[in-house]
């Protein structure tokens, strides 16, 4: 049995102050199934997963799928009107959007070529929708993921009313805002309500920039972002989580994609009750993930350039270059040359552990599950959770073994059957030569060599030790758990 959780939205000042509960309010609007331009694989189920959500934080929601322009500006005008007595309100736009001389416009199912010469009516301009909810709302909150390719033949030009001049569309998605205005201390914003204290945009790529697509069956990586995040980070600071979403698109689009956020908050915002991280590995790796995606968002553009060209150049992922580099610390390099080198001399590294971790295959489960959280661990940019990993206590060697092209002989036993070897296990006695001279002559009970022949007492014949025939592996295809359980030499 699900209980949605309670919305805990503290706007605590720079004076600490007891935290309150406030009403919030969510819109979720899903644009898809476009009928004259370009269809989109992402929005809809982008709308589901953030509406579920944001009920699950304790937000009154409300979710719109496939709009056509009545459709769409009668869903906005009774969300505004709802909106009215509540504390928070949030809009999260994903389909098409076009910028125009500075204003923004979200663009209905039905919107065709025609819609560019009538844009006031046949469009949604967002900047009168954020105006209206300012002026009722403390906080408005605006989440777009709408900065996908301009849907219109290049060179169109978008007209507010028939009889106005066309105004050329921008080509990389949606602009920066005009609508936010940044507040100074505690002062209100000239023309917005007294008590208003700010609002947030977040687009899903810099303005002018376009954002990109998701699996078809998936998420686009601005939501699967927001979802990862916002859902799991209750209780904290939401500038801080719109830095994490921002860094976490930045790093799984490859640099590609990099959202950008206009905001004007006067005070810092919470959201939901705490959640509960998960436990175990993955929750080590989500919570190592999260620190490192702060210290990211403080890096100046050079160093993300230089990190991305090596990643690059190197073909690994850019999460763990910038694990290494935070785990230098203050011993990193000042001289630009040589935290270069250091850093490819570290990939190429990298690189062949990734590539020996792809040759090993087992089939004890407990093996396999660890080498996956050991991997994803690596992929995050987790390092001290992948080394957690790899120093816990693992199953038989034998189960860790590269598998062999050369046929095995019917007499040479399964794996599973292989003993364990031990690090600690006791070394061979090794005799002066006076004192073994005497050890011939003294009586010794009988006992049978590895080939089963009978030791006779005074005999010179030592018993050789009992070896395994099947430890044929290599130091270098093995992970480091398989190292650790090899005997001393």
């Amino acid at each position: 049995m699900a209980f949605a959780a309670l919305l805990l939205c503290a706007l605590v000042p720079a004076s600490a102050e007891e935290p309150k509960a406030l009403k919030g309010v969510a819109l979720v609007i899903g644009q898809s199934d476009y009928e004259h331009v370009g269809k989109l694989p992402n929005p809809e189920n982008d709308a589901r997963a953030i509406e579920e959500m944001f009920d699950r934080l304790g937000f009154e929601t409300d979710v719109a799928i496939n709009r056509d322009a009545r459709k769409l500006r009668r869903d906005l005008e009774g969300f505004v009107d709802d909106a009215e007595g509540a504390d928070v309100a949030i809009i999260y736009y994903s389909g098409h959007g076009i910028e125009a001389g500075g204003v923004n416009f979200l663009v209905p199912v039905d919107a065709d070529i025609t819609a560019l010469d009538d844009a006031g009516e046949k469009l949604v301009p967002l900047s009168s929708v954020v105006a209206e909810l300012k002026a009722k709302v403390p906080v408005t909150i605006v989440l777009l993921d709408a900065c996908r390719n301009d849907p219109f033949p290049p060179g169109t030009l978008l007209k507010l009313t028939p009889g106005e001049a066309g105004k050329p569309i921008g080509a990389g998605g949606l602009g920066s805002t005009r609508s936010v205005v940044a507040l100074n201390g505690r002062a209100p914003a000239k023309g917005s309500a007294d008590d208003s204290l700010g609002q947030v945009i977040g687009f899903a790529a810099e303005p002018g920039k376009v954002a990109l697509d998701g699996p078809a069956d998936g998420n686009s990586p601005y939501a699967a972002a927001i979802l990862r995040h916002i859902d799991m980070m209750g209780g904290e600071e939401f500038g801080t989580v719109l830095r994490m979403i921002g860094e976490e698109v930045y790093l799984k689009t490859g640099g590609r994609q990099r959202p950008w956020v206009n905001e004007s908050l006067r005070r810092l915002l919470y959201f939901g009750t705490p959640a509960e991280v998960p436990k175990g590995e993955e929750g080590e790796i989500l919570s190592e993930r999260r620190r490192l995606l702060v210290t990211i968002s403080t890096l100046p553009d050079p160093q993300r350039r230089q990190i991305e060209t090596i990643a690059r150049d190197g073909g690994v992922p850019m999460d763990t270059l910038y694990a290494m580099l935070k785990t230098l610390g203050t011993e990193k390099p000042r001289d630009a040359a040589e935290l270069d080198k250091l850093l490819r001399g570290q990939t190429e590294r990298l690189k062949q552990v990734l590539a020996e971790q792809a040759t090993l295959k087992s089939q004890d489960p407990e093996i396999v599950r660890l080498s996956r959280l050991a991997e994803q661990a690596v992929q995050e940019g987790a390092l001290e959770a992948a080394q957690k990993i790899h120093d816990r206590p693992r199953p038989a060697l034998a189960n860790c073994r590269r598998p062999s092209t050369r046929p095995k002989p019917t007499s040479r036993r399964v794996v599973s059957s292989l003993p364990r070897f031990s690090a600690t296990a006791p070394k061979p006695t090794k005799f002066p030569s006076a004192i073994r001279r005497q050890r011939r002559t003294m009586p010794r009970p009988m006992s049978r060599s590895r080939n089963g022949t009978t030791i006779k007492p005074g005999s010179t014949r030592q018993p050789r030790p009992r070896r395994s025939p099947r430890t044929v592996l290599s130091l270098a295809t093995m992970p480091f758990w398989c190292r650790r359980s090899l005997p001393m030499k």
